[in-house]
């Protein structure tokens, strides 16, 4: 062996070690497990409402998906021009309201004028505030998936001070996409519980299955990165976190990818969604006994 192979070996060698030590010095403490199963528990087997309900993260959705039994929601979290929490999904209002621009661009006053109800029985209703919402979900007992779609830190500071204030940790988890995000949570405030969302192919295709690239080496390009990342999300990635909270896509279960008594092993509770087929309801229900969330109660 040459001197130039030793030199390799030992830059690899020492990479390795700077790369596993600091895993292992700035990881999070794990979770509380206790803590996530009472969480869980409140569930009671019904259905979580996605988005809120109808029409999607409005007061009324969450009314109309109470009545109807759901034991919990999922609402999208985004933030106005002058740093309003407010409830939505996409970045603009366009799909679902009578008004178009991106939220982020507007002031709260500007938001607040729009209609989320589209001339359904709902119309007139307006977009709500974070703080809106979960004063509504206490009020009706409801557990409360907060989705951060913004990864940035006045998302954190927001929800530190939520919690803090509000005393919320045994009523709603923090869930999201952005690893990132949820590690300043985390570093903010320990005691929140954080949930990581995971789909196997969301750099090759679209939520609904649409293609993302008409280009078929892009197209294969989207698909190996989508095998990487999947890995190292559920290898290393939730280590990392020290989340006890998991919700992958329902085809990433149904299809084997994910195995629930493996992650009941590792003390990590598992939400799926969105599950809108009856018989995908009743095997995730009775025979694998996960919660799920649903457009339709």
């Amino acid at each position: 062996m040459n001197s130039a192979t030793y030199v390799l070996a030992a830059t690899v060698g020492c990479g390795f070690f700077a790369i596993t030590s600091a895993y292992w010095w700035l990881r999070h403490p794990r979770a509380s497990i206790v803590r996530t199963k009472v969480f869980i528990d409140k569930l009671k087997a019904a259905p979580i409402a996605h988005r809120g309900g109808t029409p999607e993260n409005t007061l009324s959705a969450i009314r109309s998906s109470k009545s109807k039994g759901a034991s919990g929601i999922e609402v999208d979290l985004v933030f106005t021009r002058d740093g309003h929490p407010v409830l939505l999904h996409d970045g603009t209002v366009d799909r679902t309201s009578d008004g178009y621009g991106d939220i982020h661009g507007m002031t709260l006053e500007e938001a607040k004028i729009l209609d989320f109800g589209l001339g359904s029985e709902f119309e007139g209703e307006h977009i709500p505030t974070l703080y809106e919402a979960v004063a509504l979900c206490k009020e009706l007992d409801l557990v409360m998936f907060l989705d951060a779609k913004d990864d940035n830190e006045e998302s954190v500071a927001v929800l530190r001070d939520l919690f803090s204030k509000s005393d919320l940790y045994d009523r709603v988890a923090v869930v999201s996409f952005y690893p990132r995000l949820l590690s300043r949570i985390r570093s903010a405030d320990p005691n929140v519980l954080v949930g990581l969302t995971m789909r196997s192919n969301i750099f090759a295709f679209e939520y609904g299955g649409k293609r993302r690239n008409a280009s078929q080496w892009k197209h294969l390009l989207s698909t190996l990165l989508d095998k990487v990342a999947f890995c190292i999300l559920t290898t290393c990635v939730w280590r990392f976190l020290g989340v006890t909270l998991l919700l992958p896509f329902k085809e990433d279960i149904l299809a084997g990818r994910i195995d629930p008594t493996v992650w009941s092993r590792r003390n990590v509770s598992l939400v799926t969604w969105t599950v809108n087929d009856q018989e995908e309801k009743k095997y995730l229900r009775n025979t694998l006994q996960l919660p799920f969330m649903t457009d339709y109660v």
